[in-house]
């Protein structure tokens, strides 16, 4: 006994228990194991845990450590570790994150809190071949090895082949098949308890949805319903695919990654890998040389399946050329797998001409290769295949190999390809040797009828374009016919635009481009360069003088080195393409950041530039420009005779010189120079020409240095710039001095409708710089000087020449000084602006004598529809200002009067003249004083306000007292549609102020009452007079005090609450008593559709008398009950009682302390779902259940048709 306390002490508990139990298993005292079992289910559960993660464990050392990718070369093996490609960032939760990514370690770095503790899916797309099997596999040996961020998270990582999963497979047939090694002690039944226990520590890694096989792709079927979260969704998924297999139809995508394969440093150390395996470490440094020679070479070895092809065939003859294509690199590989052959086999081959027994083994394996692939197979089952011919030929090439398949479920006998895109090139090498020899149809050999159909097979139709005359003029026939079915969508039209042209290119036969010249007259590409896009769109840029006028294109240029775009550019067009529209884009991802860099090297852009004459946009954005960049440009400009669009921005080397620009004709229209770093220096040498600029209608200069000189550099601009309608100066250091030189040449910019000077220093030296306009700008709409450092003297000078912008219809100056001397600037608008609609003096330093010579002159603002003086000092001199308005201003539609001073004494002042403003639709209030004296400020409502919907008095000091005046008044305010009291003192008092309402409150829809002190009292009040309130949709009465006396307050609804929807009654004190009353009166609110009562008292006495009477309400929605103190007796008489609830699609009920459930309350949960047919949400969290429960609830969501989540559950 004393051993065993010592071993108790330094071993715990559960550790003690363990030995125990195998020591009584080892002495056949069975019962006794078995009882302990039952005692101590958590021991056996973590058990078979562990057994079971051991199991994947070893299986993916024994199976994933080295891999042998050609199988005509047995001695050439890859260990996985040194095994890399370069993925991308693309999206997260459907933003635009981006970056690089060095594994897929990174995707778990981007997850979000949420992401942790649900489902998350990670979409991961590559091109034929670029490595995402070989991703997956290393990712899941690393996790194996506990290397890498799956270790560390202590997750289970199970790796899926999708191609060998069959229709009706369950995931713990799948796993037991795929991701075990074999044991007697491993069942599919202990893996489906495993994989439930440990759901949230799964991570699923899918390989090639691409290869699912169609059967196995329906909806109802296991891979799209765990893709869907139908299935184990608090588990993490990361599925692979090449591009248009149509994934992101059964899952939600919560983070996309691309394979972008090799980089140059990934290229060069593969290569060194390769040949120091196969012995030839001298034929490296040649074939990295030969490579980085020949751009349209490295278009291919990107992909690392086409990288160690090149290598194969550098090895059989180091002085080769490469051919740019997938086709012709693989009609070289054949040719030289077959020349080894015939060495082997003493046959002859003369002029590499293929002995006719190897011909016709080949095509039939093209033929099985095309059968298979036409099933979604990239394997030959050759028990399925009839009639099979002798495969010792083709065993003894290489081309492919003979097992018999590692699955357990489905063993067969079979033929492997060394890849998918092996079997692709020998299907359309078979393709189009049966339709060049005359005796096969195109669309019988391989159905193409849908662009869909085209785009999953479209390696498939390159190789068949790049393997036979006939065949890709057939190909491209059936191309044009699509074309006129899918033009109008623009998506798929570039989609085929780019299968087509990249099958051109596999073909190599200008012949054709007159077929298609329709289909690609108008292109939109976005390319990576190198690569093969970027080597087909050269090609067809080269046969393009063959193709009728009128083409154009939008090309989008990124690099994966440093100087690629350059190299690649300046050999893009080697023929005058004059009738061209070219719209380019160097480097710009789609957010906002770049990878491209051409620094002083613009100039060698110029011959390209002048082969393509006519182009209409020129974006050259973040891409390292500097002043000799500058100048070159300037110096290509007068030839670019065509170009509107010209975007420099974000290029911060440029900096502040002078430029000489030789400019006489343009058709620019807009011109962006944003982050440049530019000054007076560059803005001088920019407005002596400007007036050359006839078409420009757009310039941005904002976020430089212009002003920062103290000089005037707008003064150069003496001549008339006519079509400039938007000019944007916003973030620099303009002054006064600098806006001096500006105002004064306002007059040159008569069609200017926009100028942003917001961001600067005006008002910094305290001149009146508005003065200088003398004359009319006649156009002028928006006008906007926020966050600068106006103040009352700068202001002055403003308004005073308002009458000069007699277009203007917006003025914004928030954030500024206006109001600090303590004047009335306001008092200058002499005459009327008869255009301004919406004026914006929102955190300035207004109080009540400067608001006071605003109101005066309101009448000069007669088209005035919005007033925002939000963040001022309105109130702080007690006065009444708003007495000031004598005159309607009749198109004040929104007054924004928020975070100010005004009390009882200002707000009555305004209240007094709301008839005066007969149109205001909405009026901000919130976070002021209204309150604070404890008067009636609302009785001064003598009159009706006709137009107000919105009346938003949230964060004041409102008591009952003050309340009481407001609901007195409802009746004059016959339109109001929103009111909000949130966060204020109603109920302090315990009166029933809503017994006011004495008239109908006819248009209400929206009464926000929550964060107050309402009480049983005052909310019986309220609740008595809601039928006066008949459009009534939504009440928040959330965070109050409601059941703090356990009344029965909701008895007091005597009358419906017709229209009534939303119902917030979360965070009060509302107890069984007062739940009770609620239930009685749900009859009274029969459009409810979202209630919630969490984080109350509510206790298990009435919850089956609720669920009993929600069928009163049968368009609820969304019902919340939780953080309450229901128990598990709670839970299950709600879940036994519940009616059919055919709307209901959310449903809370997580208690405030865990609920332990038997089995009998589970199942009544998993009962309860067959009642809520639309159920979409259901929460259970602090709710654990046994074994069976748990295994009932999964059950019934699984086979639930609607819901998408399940939270909580232990």
């Amino acid at each position: 006994m004393d051993l065993l306390e010592e071993w108790l002490k330094s071993n715990g508990e559960r550790a003690t228990i363990q030995v125990l139990m195998k020591a009584l298993s080892e002495a056949n005292l069975r019962s006794i194991v078995d009882g302990l079992k039952k005692e101590f289910v958590g021991i056996e559960t973590e058990e078979q845990g562990n057994a079971f993660r051991s199991a994947v464990a070893t299986n993916c050392k024994s199976t994933l450590n080295t891999l042998k990718p050609l199988p005509w070369n047995p001695r050439f093996t890859l260990d996985l570790d040194k095994i890399f490609t370069s993925l991308k960032l693309v999206s997260l939760h459907g933003g635009s994150k981006r970056g690089m990514l060095e594994s897929l370690d990174g995707v778990f770095d981007n997850q979000t809190k949420s992401d942790l503790d649900g489902r998350f899916n990670v979409l991961v797309v590559g091109d034929a071949g670029s490595g995402k099997s070989t991703l997956l596999s290393k990712t899941a040996l690393d996790w194996s090895c506990d290397k890498g961020r799956l270790a560390e998270m202590n997750k289970i990582v199970l790796l899926v082949r999708l191609r060998e999963v069959q229709p009706g497979e369950s995931i713990a047939m799948i796993v037991w098949d795929q991701c075990v090694t074999q044991s007697e002690d491993i069942s599919v039944a202990s893996i489906e308890t495993c994989l439930r226990e440990n759901e949230p520590k799964l991570v699923f890694l899918l390989d090639g949805y691409d290869e699912l096989v169609p059967g196995a792709s329906e909806a109802k079927e296991t891979i799209p319903k765990l893709l869907a979260k139908r299935l184990y969704p608090r588990s993490k998924v990361i599925v692979t695919t090449r591009p248009f297999s149509g994934v992101s139809h059964n899952m939600t995508v919560d983070c996309k990654v691309d394979v972008m394969g090799f980089s140059s440093y990934n290229l060069e150390k593969y290569v060194e890998i390769y040949f120091n395996t196969v012995g030839k470490p001298g034929l490296a440094d040649s074939l990295i040389k030969a490579l980085q020679a020949n751009i349209v070479a490295r278009s291919l070895i990107q992909t690392p399946m086409f990288l160690m092809l090149i290598c194969v065939l550098w090895e059989e003859d180091p002085s080769r050329v490469f051919p740019g294509t997938m086709s012709g690199l693989y009609q070289e590989l054949l040719t030289c797998v077959i020349r080894k052959y015939c060495v082997m086999e003493g046959l002859a081959m003369l002029n590499d001409e293929v002995p006719s027994v190897v011909s016709a083994a080949l095509l039939y394996l093209g033929k099985l290769a095309l059968v298979s692939l036409l099933k979604g197979e990239s394997l030959v089952d050759l028990g399925k295949s009839a009639a099979i011919q002798d495969t010792d030929i083709l065993l003894r090439l290489g081309i492919v190999s003979k097992e018999v398949s590692a699955s357990r479920l489905h063993p067969r006998e079979q033929l492997n390809f060394p890849h998918k895109t092996m079997q692709e090139f020998l299907a359309g090498r078979y393709v189009a040797d049966t339709i060049n020899s005359s005796s096969g149809d195109l669309n019988k050999l391989v159905p193409l009828d849908t662009l869909d159909d085209v785009l999953q097979q479209s390696s498939l139709v390159q190789f068949i374009c790049g393997c036979g005359h006939k065949a890709t003029r057939e190909m491209m026939t059936k191309f044009n016919i699509l074309h006129e079915a899918v033009s109008q969508d623009k998506d798929k039209s570039e989609s085929l635009q780019q299968v087509c042209l990249m099958s051109l290119y596999e073909g190599q036969d200008p012949s054709h481009f007159p077929i298609v010249s329709t289909l690609l007259s108008s292109l939109n590409f976005t390319i990576y360069v190198p690569s093969r896009k970027g080597a087909a769109l050269k090609y067809y840029l080269h046969y393009a003088p063959t193709l009728p006028e009128g083409r154009s294109l939008k090309l989008v240029v990124r690099e994966a080195s440093k100087g690629d775009v350059i190299q690649y550019l300046s050999g893009l067009v080697e023929n005058q393409l004059p009738d061209l529209k070219l719209y380019l884009t160097i480097g710009k991802e789609e957010g906002g950041s770049s990878s491209c860099h051409i620094g002083n090297m613009l100039g060698k852009l110029v011959p390209f530039l002048r082969n393509v004459p006519n182009v209409q946009s020129l974006d050259l954005q973040k891409t390292g420009l500097t002043p000799e960049s500058l100048q070159a440009l300037g110096d290509i400009l007068p030839k670019l005779v065509m170009l509107k669009e010209l975007d420099l921005s974000d290029n911060k080397n440029i900096g502040d010189n002078e430029v000489r620009l030789q400019v006489e004709v343009t058709s620019l229209t807009d011109l962006n120079l944003k982050r440049c770093g530019l000054g007076d220096l560059f803005l001088k040498s920019l407005t002596a020409v400007l007036h050359h600029f006839h078409c420009l209608v757009n310039i941005s200069l904002s976020h430089n240095k212009i002003g920062k000189n103290g000089l005037e550099p707008f003064s150069l601009l003496e001549q008339p710039v006519p079509s400039l309608k938007n000019l944007d100066l916003d973030h620099n250091m303009i002054g006064d001095i600098c806006l001096r030189s500006l105002a004064a040449v306002l007059l040159h910019l008569s069609c200017l409708e926009k100028l942003n000077l917001s961001h600067n220093n005006i008002g910094d030296e305290g001149l009146e710089p508005f003065a200088a306009i003398q004359h009319p700008v006649p156009n002028l709409k928006v006008l906007n000087l926020s966050w600068n450092m106006i103040g009352d003297i700068c202001l002055r000078s403003l308004v005073a020449v308002l009458h000069h912008l007699s277009c203007l219809e917006n003025l914004s100056l928030y954030h500024n000084n206006i109001g600090d001397g303590g004047l009335e600037p306001f008092a200058a608008i002499q005459h009327p602006v008869p255009n301004l609609k919406v004026l914006n003096l929102s955190w300035n330093r207004i109080g009540d004598i400067c608001l006071r010579s605003l109101v005066a002159v309101l009448h000069h603002l007669s088209c005035l529809e919005e007033l925002s003086l939000s963040h001022n000092n309105i109130g702080d001199g007690g006065l009444e200002p708003f007495a000031a308005i004598q005159h309607p201003v009749p198109n004040l539609k929104v007054l924004n009067l928020s975070w100010n001073r005004i009390g009882d004494i200002c707000l009555r002042s305004l209240v007094a003249v709301l008839h005066h403003l007969s149109c205001l639709e909405k009026l901000y209030l919130s976070k002021n004083m209204i309150g604070n004296e404890g008067l009636e400020p609302f009785a001064a409502i003598q009159q009706p306000v006709a137009s107000l919907k919105v009346l938003d008095l949230s964060r004041n000091k409102i008591s009952d007292v003050c309340l009481r005046s407001l609901v007195a008044v409802l009746h004059h305010l016959s339109c109001l549609e929103k009111l909000y009291l949130s966060n204020n003192n109603i109920g302090d008092e315990g009166l029933e102020p809503f017994a006011a309402i004495q008239h109908p409150v006819a248009n209400l829809k929206v009464l926000d009452l929550s964060r107050n002190m309402i009480g049983d009292v005052c909310l019986r009040s309220l609740v008595a007079v809601l039928h006066h309130v008949p459009c009534l949709e939504k009440l928040d009465v959330s965070h109050n005090n409601i059941g703090d006396t356990e009344l029965a307050s909701f008895a007091a609804i005597q009358h419906p609450v017709a229209n009534l929807k939303v119902l917030d009654l979360s965070r009060n004190m509302i107890g069984d008593v007062c739940l009770r009353s609620l239930v009685a009166v749900l009859h009274h609110v029969p459009c409810l559709e979202n209630l919630d009562l969490s984080h109350n008292n509510i206790g298990d006495t009435e919850l089956a008398s609720f669920a009993a009477n929600m069928h009163h309400v049968p368009s609820l929605q969304i019902v919340r009950l939780d953080c309450n103190p229901i128990t598990a007796v709670g839970i299950k008489d709600f879940a036994q009682t519940i009616p059919i609830m055919p709307a209901l699609k959310e449903l809370y009920l997580e208690p405030e302390e865990t609920a332990h459930l038997d089995d009998t309350a589970a199942t009544s949960i998993a009962s309860m779902l067959t009642r809520l047919p639309v159920l979409k949400g259901l929460s259970l969290w602090n709710i654990s259940m046994r074994a069976a429960g748990l295994h009932a609830v999964s059950t019934a969501v699984e086979e639930h048709t609607t819901m998408q989540e399940l939270q909580g559950l232990m």
